[in-house]
């Protein structure tokens, strides 16, 4: 087992004089030779004099060998012989201090949380708590250092105060911090720079005395489950914020996907640590059956006997930890993957949670219970809507009604088309479900705020999109160029098909007919199931069974069991129901069919038309039975998961802005008025402020001004004239340019080019999770810091949790930016610059002129501007006194008071819009 603190303490104690036991040092590993190449290839051959040194220094050194690595095995004696050759004698970083609480914590913690164990001859702990007891000798040993503030102290000192993430000191990540980092340590990165160095022709590798694997990975998979606690809370309160307005639906959608993408990460990382222990296609069951042994071994049972007995069925406080009850809703739905490529009719047969309980009826009827029967529906209507929405996205694209693939899906919906098509059952997915059932209680009759807000978006673009007549039949539009037509087409589908008249909803209706749903009847199992108004199985109400959180009193008694020895099933059988699909060939309708079926049923089950062993039967009428139906909201998947809305909405954002930025680019209007606006500001001639061109300038700046405004109108004409490529000594310029114009193109936002390969179906969310990551991490590094500290702790790589915590600021302020309506802004700078010609003419007898195209494009409104300003930079050169005032370009005199009018008829707009409101 590596460790935080070894690499450090060791070298540290042999720099005083500290001798490494013989029987601790590892016979070296034997040196790698690497040949070095003599041929190199032609991209990389050097020439002339180069290649004749290369192949003189070849000559004299043909192979490069790299150093052995000598390796120590440091016991627990060791550990504590180091600390104390180096206490008092060298300087101990506070980084290694802090590592070696961490990790002391991290194992109580988990230590806390198991009981002792009580079955006969099984394993000793006292390994696994004399472990921690070195650990605690050795940071005594070492001494306290500089202490460092408490949670609660950094708490009070910051109540009040807007909360500055990256300045947050470690003690206010006390509550939220990946506990893997307490068990596989690495070297503190505060160890001293002035330290003694070993030999550097050998590599040094210094481990502790390995456990066992069962015993590691039980440690590992508790803190696993404990961090997904800490993380499940986390996004409560993300959502209860989005419920009272304070997050939008865009950043509390992102932030829970990139949650469950966290917690994939840290489950492939548990994968790997141990792959002969687990099963990737139903890792849950491999991974949560680990600590569900050790938590068997806690009360004194048989963890196999446990499982196959009806007791089993009792919920417990373990079942809530491990989110047992939302695993088992997912398993129940294992049968699909061996139907594909086919699914079953709709609606998927779906058992309800009650089936499973025919043995124990006696546990059902508790508000409990009852809860988690109103999860297993939710759940389960949720899938069987999910496959119907696949089919219907994979027909209408093959039927060509459609032009584009379904928009990409959030996490669960992808985890869940996995379940079906694979019969894949990850911790991921089962926390990904129980984010799901969480918000369904969260949001309450709030569910649909969500889909709401995703239409509104939806809406506002789609007026947006017609406004500029590129779907009119008249062809008087403002055109996208023809090879881009397809983002704008994208763009309407996404809207019309996939959210505003969501077309889903008319096969959801026409297989809901189909199947007789409305039926009193659907749904029956058992051939003499009474029907609902004789079923007894709610009526009367039992006291609650919930199980109660593990107290206090049961952590202080808690000592992990130590697994060693113990053969874990590969295969562990968690659910207590399993659907199989038998096949049978045509004409089994009939009564030798049904005969037929019903053989079968009592071989290989032992059970026949009630679907439950014969002592069974009375429980299972008295349960009344029935499949689960689909939910009478044809809208389900959308409206019940806001995850999926906000994600939604998201893509459509960023399509938008694409196809914005695709349409500025085109027609370059907008980069023309921005210039006269900038220098009718600048010359004071216009006092009025135009927020969205500001905007505009202020994220494409660089673009647009290289960088900064111009200070003068002889730098304004200078910048235009360099950016449009224009010219006033040579022939015309729409000859010189040819068409369409091509500059300026303006570019997406990062965080956009983050996000789109995910939304165009080119990469998974993890991948653009990652490019996200990057750069929130290069913001961070933006920020000037005055204290070194400070500046340290912005280079340093976020954790997973602290990234998700970064998210809460970046993503707000990002999305007002991809949001701007890059579409209207042109429309509006088509007006001005048509104004700004005749209002010259009319006023000055200046006449413009103007040419036809096809694309409603005008080439000559560049050199027009241009022709603008280069009159307002020979004015600012014209001879005068000092104490006379800059004159004034008659033009720019009529585009500022163009300007000024515009504003104040928006003004007055604007006023009565209030006032009607009020």
């Amino acid at each position: 087992m590596r460790l935080l603190g070894p690499p450090w303490l060791s070298r540290a104690a042999i720099a005083v004089g500290y001798k490494v036991p013989e029987r601790c040092t590892n016979p070296p590993s034997k040196p790698f030779t690497q040949a070095t190449p003599t041929n190199p290839t032609k991209k990389n051959r050097q020439k002339g004099k180069a290649r004749k040194l290369t192949r003189e220094a070849a000559k004299n050194q043909q192979e490069i060998e790299t150093p052995p690595t000598i390796r120590y095995t440091i016991t627990s004696r060791n550990l504590l012989e180091q600390a104390q050759a180096v206490a008092g004698r060298v300087e101990v970083p506070d980084g290694l201090r802090k590592v070696l609480k961490r990790a002391i914590e991290a194992r109580q913690r988990c230590a806390q949380w198991f009981q002792t164990s009580k079955v006969e001859n099984q394993y000793s702990n006292e390994g696994h708590q004399h472990f921690i007891s070195v650990l605690e000798q050795t940071l005594e040993i070492l001494g306290p250092g500089k202490e460092t503030p408490s949670a609660a102290d950094v708490k009070e000192k910051t109540k009040g105060k807007k909360r500055q993430v990256d300045e947050a000191s470690d003690a206010l990540w006390e509550e939220l911090r990946n506990r893997f980092q307490s068990l596989a340590v690495q070297e503190t990165p505060d160890a001293d720079e002035n330290e003694e160095v070993l030999d550097e022709s050998a590599d040094y590798s210094y481990e502790l005395e390995e456990e066992s694997e069962e015993t590691k990975m039980s440690l590992m998979i508790f803190c696993f489950f404990e961090d997904m606690h800490r993380v499940q809370d986390f996004l409560h309160s993300i959502w209860r914020g989005f419920k009272a307005g304070d997050v939008n639906l865009m950043t509390a959608s992102l932030i829970t996907n990139a949650a469950v993408d966290v917690v994939r990460q840290n489950e492939e990382e548990i994968l790997a640590a141990a792959p002969n222990l687990f099963s990737k296609k139903r890792s849950y069951d491999t991974i949560a059956i680990v600590i569900f042994y050790a938590d068997a071994f806690s009360q004194g049972q048989d963890p196999e006997a446990k499982m196959k007995s009806n007791e089993f069925l009792r919920p417990t406080p373990f079942d809530d930890f491990i989110y047992l009850s939302t695993a088992k809703i997912l398993m129940k739905f294992d049968y699909l993957s061996a139907m594909q490529p086919k699914s079953p009719d709709y609606p998927l047969p779906s058992f309800p949670l009650r089936a499973g309980f025919v043995s124990r009826p006696d546990l059902l009827g508790t508000p409990y219970m009852d809860k988690k029967e109103e999860e297993d529906t939710l759940l389960s209507q949720l899938l069987i809507d999910l496959d119907l929405y696949d089919t219907f996205g994979k027909e209408t694209r093959e039927h060509g009604l459609i032009e584009n693939f379904a928009p990409a899906e959030d996490e669960l919906s992808f985890g869940l088309r996995k379940l079906r098509k694979e019969g894949v059952i990850s911790v991921w997915l089962v926390f990904a479900a129980r984010i799901f059932l969480d918000l369904q209680d969260i949001l309450g009759k709030d569910i649909i705020q969500g889909r709401q807000e995703l239409r509104a978006i939806a809406g506002n673009i789609d007026t947006v999109v017609k406004s500029t007549g590129v779907f009119s039949p008249t062809g008087d539009a403002i055109c996208w160029l023809q090879k881009e037509d397809r983002y704008v087409k994208k763009l309407s589908e996404i809207n019309h098909f996939w959210v505003i008249n969501f077309d889903f909803k008319t096969l959801r209706h026409m297989m809901w007919d189909n199947a007789n749903i409305s039926k009193p009847d659907w749904g029956k199992m058992g051939s003499d199931a009474p029907s609902p108004n004789t079923s007894t199985s709610n009526t009367t109400m039992k006291p609650d069974n919930k199980p109660t959180a593990y107290t206090e009193d049961d952590q202080r008694r808690a000592k992990q069991a130590d697994l060693r020895g113990v053969k874990l099933p590969f295969d562990p059988a968690f659910a207590n129901m399993k659907t199989t699909m038998y096949k049978f060939p045509p004409g089994y309708d009939g009564p030798v069919g049904k005969d037929t079926i019903g053989n079968m049923l009592r071989k290989d089950f032992g059970i026949g038309d009630e679907l439950v062993l014969p002592e069974h039967e009375e429980n299972a009428r008295n349960l009344n039975l029935r499949m689960i139906k689909p939910n009478k909201n044809p809208e389900y998947i959308v409206t019940n998961n806001p995850t999926y809305c906000g994600l939604l909405a998201l893509n459509l954002v960023i399509v938008n802005e694409h196809a914005g930025l695709l349409l500025t680019n085109y027609h370059t209007v907008t980069t023309l008025v921005a210039h006269l606006y900038c220098e009718a500001r600048r010359s004071e001639l216009l006092a009025d402020k135009w927020p969205e061109m500001d905007q505009m300038i202020e994220m494409h700046m660089d673009i647009m001004f290289a960088g900064k405004l111009p200070r003068s109108a002889n730098e304004a004409y200078i910048r235009f004239q360099k950016l449009m490529g224009l010219s006033t000594t040579r022939r015309p310029n729409f000859h010189q340019r040819g068409l369409p114009y091509k500059e300026p193109q303006y570019k997406a936002l990062p965080f956009s080019d983050a996000m789109r390969p995910f939304f165009d179906l080119e990469a998974p969310f993890h991948a653009s999770l990652g490019h996200l990551e990057a750069l929130v991490q290069s913001e961070r590094e933006k920020i000037h810091h005055e204290s070194k500290h400070k500046r340290r702790n912005a280079r340093r790589k976020l954790t997973p949790l602290q990234f998700l915590m970064q998210l809460i600021d970046f993503v707000p302020s990002q999305i007002p930016k991809i949001q701007f309506d890059y579409i209207t802004l042109t429309k509006t700078s088509y007006m001005f610059i048509r104004r700004f010609r005749s209002e010259i003419r009319r006023n000055l007898d200046i006449d413009y002129p103007i040419i036809s195209h096809d694309d409603s494009i005008q080439p000559l409104y560049p050199d027009m501007v241009l022709k603008i300003l280069q009159e307002g930079k020979e004015f600012q050169n014209t001879t005068r006194q000092r104490d006379q005032p800059e004159p004034q370009s008659p033009q720019m005199e009529v585009v500022a008071r163009v300007f000024k009018a515009y504003f104040d008829i928006k003004a007055r707009v604007a006023a009565a819009t209030a006032i009607t409101a009020a």
